[in-house]
């Protein structure tokens, strides 16, 4: 069942994220965290460039489904139906592995900030949101995903408060 999430909420960065998110939500019926079947891509056209479906092939395996054009430009290659494992070798090992097993397990939505997965663009920093998205029977067998990197010059942070480790599930 999906709870009050207006303090996870009020952690998303991004008005994007907030859109997703808030879409997301309004994809549930009766409180059950949302169906992949009613989730309409054409209602959030200006965010499917960010936008990535995982499945869950079984525990601890994902694949990536579909991934949006900025997902090429993030990790500098098209990642389209690759294991979510071969992002590790571009990125924190690990790190999409537990946030996507995490979410899973949970039936939880995650979000977080960490430095851009590639050297050559380590100015960047890649705003994530993960969701759940159940089967018929309530099992979480895809995750829907949304990453946005943004210089970090144009924040005006320090990345060293970007997450360096463990992806955190923020969902109250």
């Amino acid at each position: 069942m999906i709870g009050d999430f207006n303090a996870f909420r009020a952690q998303l960065v991004l008005p994007a994220q907030c859109e997703l998110f808030d879409y997301w939500l309004s994809c549930s019926i009766d409180g059950a965290i949302p169906h992949r079947h009613v989730f309409t891509p054409v209602a959030i056209p200006q965010l499917l460039p960010h936008v990535s479906l995982i499945d869950v092939e079984h525990v601890g395996r994902f694949r990536i489904r579909l991934a949006g054009t900025q997902l090429r430009d993030v990790f500098d290659r098209e990642i389209t139906g690759l294991p979510v494992s071969d992002l590790e070798r571009m990125s924190s090992a690990g790190y999409w592995q537990r946030a996507c097993s995490s979410v899973v397990e949970t039936g939880l939505p995650m979000q977080g900030a960490i430095k851009s997965p590639r050297i050559t663009k380590d100015h960047l920093v890649q705003f994530w949101l993960r969701l759940p998205f159940a089967a018929r029977d309530g099992s979480i067998r895809q995750v829907l995903g949304f990453d946005a990197c943004i210089p970090a010059a144009d924040l005006q942070i320090d990345l060293s408060q970007c997450d360096q480790g463990e992806p955190d599930a923020l969902a109250v």
